[in-house]
């Protein structure tokens, strides 16, 4: 902290605003990173699903799973267009 503080200090910034600005970065690149994550589990499964390498109901099963885990990751990182998108496409699949 001492050296985001002195940093802060440097640029004539506020600390806590300074400090506020780096979480939420860094929490949407955590967002980013795991909802890649997710979208290329469903996308693999769609593409195994396809190509007839996993059945039917296990690759629904999958589907709703990632769709819930971005739901909740949109509701913790504060994406609520995320989450309500999610939300609305789970019970579909």
């Amino acid at each position: 902290m001492l050296f985001l503080g002195e940093r802060a200090r440097k640029q004539g910034k506020n600390f806590k605003k300074m400090e506020v600005d780096e979480i939420f970065l860094s929490l949407t690149g955590e967002f980013l990173d795991e909802s890649r994550d997710r979208l290329g589990q469903m996308e693999e499964c769609l593409n195994d699903l396809y190509t007839g390498n996993i059945a039917p109901a296990e690759a629904l099963k999958t589907l709703r799973r990632e769709a819930h885990t971005l739901k909740g990751l949109g509701n913790a990182f504060g994406f609520s267009l995320i989450s309500v998108l999610m939300r609305w496409t789970a019970p579909t699949l």
